[in-house]
């Protein structure tokens, strides 16, 4: 059995196991350029899959949302600011519960 390919098991084989041996340098200049030309892809893809997110999800849930009805009353109101109030029976029970 290869020792170099299995798993170390004590301590001590930890000490002995070998780093693989050093690439080329020809074949380590191409990984390194390769590594710069995926990341600048990957720089590219990420802008473009969050463009295409914002217009194809963001957007039209943002205009959707603006022309619904304004529950939170954050829009001010055309007329007065008055917001009427009902009124209720007094009763105890009705104290006892105010909100």
């Amino acid at each position: 059995m290869n020792r170099a390919a299995s798993a170390p098991e004590t301590a001590n084989e930890l000490s002995t196991v070998q780093a693989p041996a050093p690439q080329s340098s020809i074949w380590r200049a191409g990984w390194e350029h390769w590594k710069q030309i995926a990341h600048a892809v990957g720089v590219v893809q990420t802008r473009f899959l969050m463009v295409l997110f914002y217009f194809v999800m963001v957007l039209p849930l943002g205009l959707l949302m603006r022309s619904r009805e304004d529950r939170l009353r954050l829009r001010p109101p055309e007329g007065s600011l008055w917001v009427p109030h009902e009124d209720h029976e007094h009763t105890l029970e009705r104290a006892r519960r105010q909100y």
